[in-house]
């Protein structure tokens, strides 16, 4: 084999490394999309009632309302950690979490019906 045989290969080898690794990040990423479709098109998952777990990403999708008008409604304004929970949240405002929840509840119907 000659100089210019090992070199190629070598680039052989790295071609299908980054093949491979392709091939897994859109496998991953499939398998990603198609959890999330079919956890979405559950009814089960829409209109939930508020729960302390719940984020305000997952109530904005839950109640089909942009998540980041909900955030400025519930005046969190833009925060570095966005997976704060509705429990965290009241906690954080010294508030019962059904107080919270009921205020949240009526941020998400004024802001349904801003959008319908």
């Amino acid at each position: 084999m000659g100089r210019f045989g090992k070199n190629r290969e070598r680039n052989r080898r790295a071609a299908r490394w980054l093949l491979g690794l392709s091939l897994a990040a859109m496998v991953f990423f499939a398998v990603r999309l198609a959890a999330d479709m079919v956890y979405w098109n559950d009814p089960r998952h829409h209109d939930q009632q508020l729960e302390p777990w719940m984020t305000v990403g997952y109530v904005a999708r839950s109640w089909d309302i942009d998540r980041r008008s909900l955030r400025e409604a519930l005046e969190l304004g833009p925060a570095p950690d966005h997976k704060s929970s509705l429990g965290q949240l009241a906690h954080d405002r010294n508030m019962e979490f059904d107080a919270y929840a009921e205020d949240v509840m009526q941020t998400i119907l004024q802001e349904k019906a801003v959008a319908e």
